[in-house]
């Protein structure tokens, strides 16, 4: 009966420990580099990352961080929650807490390789009682939608990428300013163009 309650309380702690210290498991079989670390455990509120390798194969997981992925290269299917659909070159969603999600991408024709571009940023990125202001409502209205995830549409997705690419040249805290500043400047195109995936 010990052993059978010391198993049942190890399973509790690893779950808590991968609950509160989310990473991306490396498939060894196709040699892709998904076991980096995400925000939480290194105490940061945003990290931004580029993604490049022959195959994107993920495996199913979640965090408590918000994920913004860009695609710059690739093609195949993303999987978030219950919902699976197809995805393409300068595909931008807007993935929730805690939702589980995986992507399947493969190189475009001509191409050799595919190319990512991630934002992972902590719902409390201004504290938590932000998203409680009248003036944040919008936003409010868009990180409720991310729970079924978020898709948008292609001008959108554009101007997002612009936005990383401004992020990707200045340093960390500089970074959150620039985010901060594009969720303010486009929080009513983002919310008027949201397609919600059904």
């Amino acid at each position: 009966m010990n052993f059978v309650l010391n198993l049942v309380l190890l399973y509790q702690l690893v779950v808590l420990y991968f609950m509160a210290h989310p990473h991306y498991i490396k498939n060894e079989n196709l040699n892709c580099t998904y076991d980096e670390v995400i925000p939480n455990s290194m105490h940061t509120a945003f990290v931004f990352r580029i993604f490049k390798d022959k195959y994107i194969y993920d495996y199913r997981h979640l965090h408590s961080e918000f994920e913004l992925i860009f695609i710059k290269r690739g093609n195949g299917n993303k999987n978030i929650g219950d919902i699976n659909q197809a995805c393409k070159k300068n595909d931008l969603t807007l993935i929730g807490s805690a939702i589980p999600h995986f992507y399947y991408l493969n190189p475009d024709k001509g191409q050799s390789d595919t190319e990512v571009w991630v934002i992972h940023f902590d719902k409390y990125l201004l504290g938590s009682n932000f998203l409680e202001y009248s003036e944040n409502k919008l936003i409010k209205k868009l990180f409720e939608a991310s729970s079924k995830g978020v898709q948008f549409n292609y001008k959108t997705s554009l101007n997002a990428f612009v936005l990383m690419e401004k992020i990707k040249k200045v340093k960390s805290n500089d970074r959150i300013i620039l985010f901060i500043q594009q969720l303010f400047d486009e929080t009513d195109t983002f919310v008027s163009d949201i397609l919600l995936m059904h």
